[in-house]
């Protein structure tokens, strides 16, 4: 019995590693997605936001934060 415990016992630990390393590997390809979508949306409302600095001299708040959020 003790060995066949150990053997269920690997084998849940394996299936866990496979599901793990999937869930990781959906996780990254969510994160580069979400970056992929994001960046050139910030960069458009950044493009946006300067215009309007321009138009109106001087930042908001609200421009100096999607200024600070672009830098990152």
């Amino acid at each position: 019995m003790n060995a066949s415990k150990k053997i269920a016992d690997a084998k849940v630990a394996k299936d866990f590693q496979a599901v793990l390393k999937k869930f990781q590997k959906a996780q990254r390809l969510a994160a580069e997605r979400e970056t992929a979508y994001t960046e050139p949306h910030l960069f458009h409302k950044l493009l946006h936001s300067a215009n309007e600095a321009d138009a109106n001299s001087g930042k908001t708040p609200e421009q100096r934060a999607l200024l600070v959020e672009f830098r990152r």
